[in-house]
């Protein structure tokens, strides 16, 4: 195999080949550029991809997920987007729900689902790593408790604020829509949900897909800032899968 000319000599392409503009592999690369940007994107279907993705996750001993990874257009030192899907076929477990509150608010936490509520003796079990939990609420009589585990929880993202919706007075209502709704953050640029089950119907897990899409869109369409924030792509993976570029923006 012979050696291409161009890396010989001044024209070297390794030392610069921004400066060459006169040169073959400048105006080479150039041209693969362009017809990247030309030529349309691939992507599948929902049911497409999901045929791929369980044949390739025949081999998973256990039963996994399909996440829907949504990719975005923003830029750094934005507020991330976050926000919560109410998916039309839950497939999820019901989260553990820690809710401060005392009296009343705290009673009716606990009639309406919520694994621990409290006052003082919860931030005390909080402050010793006694009880774990993946969602966290506050009534407004326990505020004042909440500066004691910011340190904790604030770093899991947990911490109830009211700029979050996360501070509440009807205790009752907050605790059941937090039970069914799926919270999501983006990390990087990137929002990772889980879907749907594989052994989901297309139908359903389209139906999900879509759910979340839409939540996401509502959300950056709300955001108060000068960068306009969209959807750039879209994959769809399983455990210990590859992920497939799904068609949706």
């Amino acid at each position: 195999m012979s050696i291409p000319r161009f890396m010989f000599g001044k024209r070297n392409l390794w030392s610069n080949p921004l400066k060459i503009k006169g040169s073959l592999p400048y105006q080479t690369l150039r041209n693969y550029s362009k017809k990247s940007k030309e030529s349309p994107s691939f992507s599948m279907t929902v049911p497409e991809a999901t045929k791929y993705l369980r044949a390739l996750s025949v081999s998973v001993p256990f039963d996994g997920s399909y996440v829907l990874s949504v990719g975005l257009r923003t830029r750094r030192g934005l507020p991330p987007v976050r926000g919560k899907v109410l998916f039309p076929h839950p497939f999820l477990e019901a989260p553990k729900l820690c809710v401060f509150a005392v009296g009343d608010a705290e009673r009716e936490a606990l009639q309406h689902g919520a694994t621990y509520a409290g006052g003082e003796n919860l931030v005390q079990k909080v402050l010793a790593g006694e009880i774990e939990f993946s969602k966290c609420l506050a009534h407004p009589n326990a505020a004042h408790l909440l500066p004691q585990v910011a340190k904790i929880l604030g770093p899991k993202h947990l911490l109830p604020t009211t700029k979050r919706g996360t501070i509440v007075e009807e205790v009752g209502p907050a605790v059941e829509a937090a039970m069914k709704m799926t919270d999501y953050r983006e990390t990087n640029g990137v929002i990772n949900v889980p879907v749907g089950k594989l052994n989901y119907d297309d139908k359903l897990l389209q139906d999900n897909v879509e759910a979340l899409l839409n939540s996401i869109r509502s959300h950056i369409s709300k955001l108060s800032t000068k960068v306009k924030v969209s959807i750039k792509n879209t994959h769809l993976f399983a455990s210990n899968t590859i992920s497939l570029p799904l068609p949706y923006k």
